[in-house]
């Protein structure tokens, strides 16, 4: 995930931290969703994007205002 890292160079380290773990059971969370039919495998990178944008738009690195 080094590109996706070199995006967040300027974000705030503890949400760094954070998103790891959080697009992880997201992305598990999809998956189940879409094996037990309940969404469409075209739903889940959408779904993805949407969350990701979510989570890191306005955030910037403390103390950078």
């Amino acid at each position: 995930m080094p590109a996706a890292m070199a995006v967040l160079d300027e974000a705030d380290p503890d949400l760094v931290a954070d998103l790891p773990p959080i697009v992880s059971n997201l992305a598990y969370g999809l998956v189940a969703r879409f094996t037990a039919g309940e969404i469409a495998i075209t739903e889940i990178l959408p779904t993805l994007d949407r969350a990701l944008f979510r989570l890191t738009a306005g955030h910037e690195r403390r103390g950078s205002r």
